[in-house]
């Protein structure tokens, strides 16, 4: 996950405009069909930089140039707000994702995370301090008095998409992702569904860089994200609208 080069905004021997948008892992295939569509419309390349939302804040708080951040919580570009690098008028939250756990395509299904206490493998989970889902997850298994019960048998990954790849490969019994990441299962299946009301709000947060050197056009991308057209995308692949 390198964080694309974005010195040569605008420039170019050719002209060409691009604007580089850091997204949460969980947001990646949506945002892919958008690249295509948005550049076909307006002529403008869409330049992705895919984490865990903690990483890409951290990256932009240490100095990494992007335009816009699109994060997998509010958390995060909250930070940013308060550090100075977005104007407090410029988070837009507009989508809503929930929790489920997943495991192999033989994977019994559970009746309650209680259960997974008798994992005979591992539980993967994104790290709690830069994966979003992972912090969910958290509370979700601490709210069912399950945390103490399973912290021995998890292992912690660098976005939803590993804990997907552990699953999927066999490294994990189990799994904690978005339940838009289900939607790309090969070798898995969803064997829960948590109830919103185990943790916090899962609501995606974007914001535009108060550094940003192509605000018009991050404009531009907002309005499309927002439009009726890029909304039938997100929920082709599973998200809600806010």
């Amino acid at each position: 996950m390198g964080l694309v080069a974005c010195g040569e905004k605008n420039d170019n021997k050719n002209n060409k405009k691009v604007i580089t948008i850091s997204v949460a892992a969980s947001l990646e295939e949506p945002m892919k069909t958008i690249q295509g569509l948005f550049y076909d419309k307006t002529g403008i390349e869409i330049k992705l930089n895919v984490g865990g939302s903690g990483t890409l804040e951290k990256q932009i708080s240490n100095g990494a140039k992007v335009d816009m951040f699109f994060s997998a919580n509010k958390e995060n570009t909250d930070k940013l707000i308060d550090k100075g690098f977005v104007y407090e008028n410029k988070s837009y939250n507009f989508l809503e994702n929930s929790l489920v756990v997943i495991g192999g395509k033989d994977t019994k299904k559970l009746n309650n995370l209680n259960e997974l206490k008798d994992a005979k493998g591992k539980i993967a989970i994104g790290e709690i301090n830069t994966v979003p889902a992972g912090s969910y997850a958290k509370e979700a298994l601490e709210k069912a008095n399950s945390w103490n019960l399973v912290d021995n048998k998890l292992v912690y990954a660098k976005s939803v998409t590993s804990v997907k790849n552990y699953v999927e490969s066999g490294d994990a019994e189990y799994g904690f992702v978005y339940k838009t990441d289900a939607y790309k299962l090969k070798n898995g299946k969803i064997v829960y569904e948590i109830n919103d009301n185990m943790h916090k709000k899962i609501e995606y947060n974007l914001v535009i860089l108060k550094n940003s050197e192509n605000k018009k056009d991050d404009t531009s991308l907002l309005e499309f994200l927002q439009s009726p057209e890029a909304k039938k995308v997100f929920e082709q692949y599973g998200f809600k609208e806010n």
